[in-house]
């Protein structure tokens, strides 16, 4: 039996921000991570210093995953994998609050 990669044919989006600020490649992979659905992938082109620094703080607290950073000629080539948005996660918790069974109220 021979293993087949469960994402084989998926599609990585790329965004190319070489020479582009520490916070205006942010705000670039955060402007293409909306357009996407949780589980697609970015490769993204940029500086080494604000690669290594703000990508992997910025998926950490926004629920993306780094899968993968390379060193490349010009810079560093990042992938990171779109997660659920806090207000999904959120929405997720309350879905599975509200299904729980009710307790009554303790008798006195």
């Amino acid at each position: 039996m021979n293993y087949v990669p469960q994402n084989i044919n998926q599609h990585v989006h790329l965004l190319d921000a070489t020479g582009l600020e520490g916070p205006s490649v942010i705000r670039q992979v955060r402007q293409a991570l909306k357009a996407m659905i949780p589980g697609q992938r970015l490769e993204v082109w940029a500086e080494r210093s604000i690669a290594v620094r703000d990508i992997p703080v910025f998926c950490a607290n926004n629920n993306h995953r780094l899968v993968m950073a390379h060193q490349a000629d010009e810079g560093l080539a990042v992938l990171i994998e779109k997660g659920r948005a806090s207000a999904d996660m959120g929405a997720l918790a309350m879905g599975a609050a509200s299904a729980a069974p009710a307790r009554p109220d303790p008798v006195d």
